[in-house]
């Protein structure tokens, strides 16, 4: 028995000598290596089952497989999905395809070569599946996001076209909840004032999508190409939610569309009601709005009273413990920080600089420190004259 035992560790001990020899002088073959090891396993596992005593009759538990690999993964992925999904593209319209990613987006790429592109994509239902580039560059994996941003690129290329196959196209990539390329044709289709994409957009003003930031995205362009097009009954409600919300974008959409149209003074109603919102980027972006209106005397704002919310909001960040940072945050107070002292210094506002100076020396103060100093030049200047 003490014999048998032995030779069992000698052949085990072959077998993980075997092994590691073969995956590290192997690894470029790696599948078939895998296959070869298993046929080895199964091999010394028969003779270790030969070698037991007979009268004790061990029970053969069955080889477990060893778990694929990434590459062996992928490869299975692409294998099904090309069989389950065969592609709606010709050959010609594959390569058609490889020739123009080699000169993507270069000098050379020109409108008709953003056009044939974005024909093959519509085409290809607007999924990297069904395009077999995306298998052959750079190892991405099908559903590639990089299938996105080019989508995204063509139709900023595309974007206020004379040509009506490129609103067309666009409303293709509007009509389907694709992510990331509905919000950029949502937000591009806007340029070609087509009326005919109201029905699409006003689909994704109340719209749920996949995550809350997609849907914020979705409904915020929407809404903006709405009131852009002419559909602004539709669109103030939702950009005035968004504005409470902190979604500065959409105090911005009705600021820069709405002077001479016909809704001009519900426009700027909304943006004074921002002077009243929780968020302070809302609030400070509204002020530096209303300030310059009152400067080109297209209104007539109480500019001692936004100065003193201004300050008031300016003290406040500046009492706080700790700032937020975050970039995509709602409540950046960097960002609010920005509009208030652009706005101070439009006043030309003296009651600012000693805000401006404990900004100049705040730990959290970044690249904020320099915008106070210039506030501070400024203000001191326009006092001079």
């Amino acid at each position: 028995m003490e014999e048998k035992m032995k030779k069992a560790a000698i052949i085990l001990a072959s077998v993980i000598v075997t092994i590691f020899l073969f995956t590290s002088c192997q690894k470029a073959k790696e599948t078939e290596g895998k296959k070869e090891v298993l046929v080895q396993q199964s091999v010394q596992h028969k003779e270790e089952i030969k070698q037991q005593p007979t009268e004790t009759k061990p029970e053969v538990q069955p080889q477990q497989e060893q778990p694929p690999t990434k590459l062996e993964v992928k490869e299975e992925k692409k294998e099904k999905s090309i069989e389950k999904k065969p592609s709606p593209l010709t050959e010609e319209e594959q390569r058609e395809f490889e020739e123009l990613k080699k000169k993507w987006l270069s000098p050379k790429f020109t409108e008709a070569d953003a056009m044939k592109a974005l024909r093959i994509i519509v085409k290809a239902d607007l999924n990297s599946d069904n395009i077999r580039w995306y298998f052959k560059s750079g190892g991405n994996e099908p559903g590639s996001p990089e299938s996105g941003d080019d989508i995204c690129d063509l139709l900023r290329m595309l974007g206020g076209s004379t040509k009506k196959e490129a609103f067309e196209l666009t409303l293709e990539v509007l009509k389907k909840d694709t992510g990331y390329p509905t919000v950029c044709a949502a937000k591009e289709i806007k340029h070609f004032n087509n009326k005919e994409a109201i029905p699409y957009l006003r689909k994704y003003l109340n719209y749920i999508a996949s995550n809350e930031q997609l849907t914020e995205m979705l409904r915020l362009e929407a809404a903006g190409s709405l009131l852009a097009i002419g559909d602004a009954d539709a669109a103030l409600p939702v950009l005035d939610e968004l504005t409470k919300e902190g979604k500065t974008a959409a105090l911005g959409y009705i600021f820069h569309n709405m002077q001479g149209k016909e809704w001009e003074k519900r426009g700027i109603e909304l943006i004074r009601n921002a002077l009243t919102y929780e968020n302070n980027e809302s609030k400070a972006l509204a002020a530096l709005f209303l300030i310059g209106l009152t400067k080109k005397r297209i209104l007539k704002e109480d500019l001692g009273k936004i100065e003193n919310m201004l300050l008031d909001t300016f003290k406040g960040i500046l009492n706080k413990p700790k700032w937020d940072k975050s970039p995509e945050s709602e409540y950046s107070d960097y960002r609010a920080l920005e509009s208030i002292i652009l706005a101070l210094e439009e006043l030309n506002s003296k009651k600012a600089i000693p805000f401006l100076k404990r900004l100049k020396e705040h730990p959290e103060a970044s690249y904020l420190k320099s915008n106070s100093i210039e506030a501070i030049k400024h203000i001191k200047s326009a006092g001079r004259k």
